[in-house]
């Protein structure tokens, strides 16, 4: 799960490493069929000492007599060090696979992506070396999907859309038209995809209304999630009150679970202490008998031991 939006903006391509040749086919109009494989490269383009580079998605598509690498970069802000590292990814690929490469740049904002698309030149006036052309796109570059049957068709790309849209004016349509979408196509990937599409929102207003959709509509894989979240708050609640039963819960999960977890702490170390009275008064505690009194859970039955523990001369005495 991604962990900032410009993460979730390049993760996606992992996600579904065939979206980014239906990306390109829709938006650049050009002719790149769906690959025979794809496979995510690693993004450490290090070359021995002393520069470290790592480009933040790489994905390697094979067709039967060619392959073509995707470089893909989520850019937030105008940075004039990218103009200077993108070739690098470029050249490094390149000779290392010996195929060719495209840079895809992915800009939340419009003005990034106008900055992000101009050519880098390297080289002397009139004679250039070698020439970069980022493919970017911007919000205004992807039209939102306006309808949830369009989007559900290819539902990994009304995600991305929603994603690159997150600072538009259009986000709200777009996120609404998403969140029905969703409730078109099987419930485990739906329920993914919206909590992806949480995380990959950032902190923004987006995320704000993205919420409040979960919230006031009533789509099978939003139960779902509420499920799962709600299980995820009675683990942790339990955890938390075995360990010391003090922290405030956010959720009606957290607070089931942290009674529990009470209950449950308190009689392991009741238990515990039945044991370790008998053993430091030398009364031999047998296997069976050692399981049964750490396997108990009932407070009350233990408390009851514990007292007969402090007299007993055999530890058969505690279950008369």
């Amino acid at each position: 799960m991604p962990s900032k939006p410009h993460e979730a903006l390049h993760q996606i391509f992992r996600e579904d490493t065939s979206l980014i040749s239906r990306l390109l086919r829709r938006y650049l109009q050009e002719d790149v069929p769906a690959p025979d494989s794809a496979t995510v490269l690693n993004v450490d383009l290090t070359e021995v000492q002393p520069l470290t580079r790592f480009t933040d998605t790489a994905i390697l598509c094979k067709w039967e007599k060619r392959k073509h690498i995707f470089v893909v970069e989520s850019q937030t802000k105008d940075d004039d060090r990218k103009r200077i590292t993108w070739p690098y990814y470029i050249a490094y690929l390149h000779n290392r696979y010996k195929c060719g490469i495209t840079l895809v740049v992915l800009c939340p904002d419009q003005s990034v992506a106008e900055w992000a698309s101009e050519p880098i030149i390297i080289g002397l006036d009139g004679w250039t070396s070698m020439l970069v052309r980022p493919f970017a796109l911007g919000p205004k570059d992807v039209p939102p999907l306006v309808d949830p049957e369009e989007a559900s068709q290819d539902i990994v790309l009304a995600v991305f859309s929603a994603l690159l849209q997150r600072l538009d004016a259009t986000a709200n349509d777009n996120l609404d038209v998403l969140a029905a979408a969703l409730d078109n196509i099987d419930t485990e990937t739906a329920k993914a995809l919206a909590v992806f599409t949480e995380a990959g929102l950032g902190e923004s207003t987006a995320q704000q209304i993205w919420r409040d959709l979960m919230n006031a509509r009533t789509y099978q894989y939003q139960s779902q999630i509420a499920a799962d979240y709600r299980e995820q708050g009675l683990a942790e609640g339990r955890a938390e009150g075995r360990a010391e039963g003090r922290a405030q819960g956010r959720a009606e999960g957290q607070a089931e679970g942290r009674a529990e977890g009470r209950a449950e702490g308190q009689a392991e170390s009741r238990a515990a202490d039945v044991v370790r009275i008998l053993e430091k008064r030398g009364v031999t505690v047998d296997a069976a008998s050692r399981e049964r009194i750490l396997g108990c859970t009932d407070l009350h039955q233990l408390d009851q031991w514990f007292d007969r523990a402090i007299t007993a001369h055999a530890v058969g005495e505690l279950f008369v």
